[in-house]
């Protein structure tokens, strides 16, 4: 072998070397928490901070869909504490889906409850007359749904927060140009704070745990 070959090769695994040190070191700040959330190892991809919206600010009655205070409270406070904060992270960062997840909190639903979203949830959203309503008429239709679960109280109250999100961009009161709004549900599974614990078991009324929180991430990233 040349010395210009094994030079080569030399340097080659110096390289790769010094960047696999490197990456450990950001891994490690990351883990650390040196790095602030959000911010990116290298030049991987943008993910902002989640949104939490506490019950302290929007809060649900036990086994509800619909936030206290109804559709025009609802909306109300998402067009002033929570859209100024998504057109904020949608200029910082590299993204374009929101996520909003529903959480609820571990009380038992009564044993009559017969949810009824898998006949009539999607049938909801492919009504032709969805985009003529007045926004507390789809509100309230969304309402309507019967939850069987924690589970599915979560996604309707997900699905209802997206639905006001949706209605303000086509008002023009939402500045956010994403490919696309989700809306998920994590039942009763995590408590709120930063870190996400599992909920021990738990059937007691909480309303700390009635809580919406919107994500954001990468159609395709």
């Amino acid at each position: 072998m040349s010395s210009g070959l094994k030079n080569l090769k030399q340097a080659e695994i110096f390289s790769l070397l010094a960047m696999m040190f490197l990456l450990m070191i950001g891994y490690d700040k990351v883990a650390r928490g040196t790095i602030p959330p959000g911010q990116p190892v290298g030049n991987g991809p943008l993910f902002p901070p989640s949104i939490p919206i506490p019950s302290d600010d929007l809060s649900f009655e036990t086994a509800k869909a619909l936030p206290k205070g109804g559709p025009a409270s609802l909306k109300d406070y998402i067009e002033k504490n929570v859209v100024p904060i998504i057109e904020q992270q949608l200029k910082d960062y590299d993204v374009d889906m929101i996520e909003v997840v529903g959480h609820a909190d571990g009380t038992s639903l009564p044993l009559s409850s017969r949810g009824n979203l898998d006949s009539d949830l999607l049938n909801q959203l492919a009504r032709s007359d969805l985009q003529t309503l007045s926004f507390d008429a789809m509100v309230k239709k969304f309402g309507e749904l019967q939850a069987g679960s924690n589970t599915d109280l979560g996604l309707i109250r997900a699905l209802i927060v997206v639905k006001t999100l949706e209605d303000l961009r086509r008002e023009g009161k939402c500045d956010c140009n994403v490919a696309a709004f989700r809306a998920y549900s994590a039942g009763q599974l995590y408590l709120p704070g930063a870190e996400p614990l599992a909920a021990l078991p738990d059937q007691s009324s909480n309303e700390s745990r009635r809580r919406i929180e919107i994500r954001f991430t990468k159609w395709n990233p």
